[in-house]
Formats: structure tokens, sequence, C-alpha cells
């Protein structure tokens, strides 16, 4: 589960970010401008404030910190938390 947390999320963000493997996006739509993610690296260390400690740990600004995730966090991250943060920056 680990390896999919680590190893996944990190390509599926860089991905998001236009930097997978120098692969561009082509004719598709899913890489997500640096500016909407300084905005979702804000939103992701507000959200986890109003969690209890018990769900989740501090988690990192995934914009600036994104090298400090655990699998943990990803898993959090992906889970919890990206439906709502990337809610409209996504195609359908």
């Amino acid at each position: 589960m680990h390896a999919v947390y680590i190893n996944q999320f990190r390509a599926l963000i860089r991905l998001w970010h236009g930097e997978y493997k120098g692969i561009n996006s082509g004719t598709g739509t899913y890489v997500i401008p640096g500016m909407i993610w300084k905005v979702i690296g804000i939103e992701t260390r507000q959200a986890v404030k109003t969690i209890p400690a018990a769900f989740v740990q501090s988690i990192p600004n995934i914009d600036t910190d994104f090298n400090s995730f655990t699998a943990e966090d990803n898993a959090f991250w992906l889970t919890w938390l990206a439906p709502y943060l990337l809610s409209g920056h996504l195609a359908e």
C-alpha cells in the first residue's frame, strides 16, 4: 500500500504540475497552473486545522513542501482533501 501512495501519488501530482517525465499536456487539460497550486497548498494547510488529530497529523503545504509528504499524508490528501481542493480545477 505504501508504494502506491508514495510512488503513484507523486507521479500523479507531477503529472498535474506538467512535470511528469518530460511529457507535456498535449491537447489535454489536466495541468493545473502554478497559481492554483499555491491556493491549493494554502487550503491544504488550513483544512487540517479543523480535523481532529486522531484522523490526521499536520500535513505540509503540497505546493512548497511536497517532498515532505509521508505515505499517510499522501493517502489522506488524495482520499479526503483532493476531491474538495481540486474541484473545478480539473476537466470532467
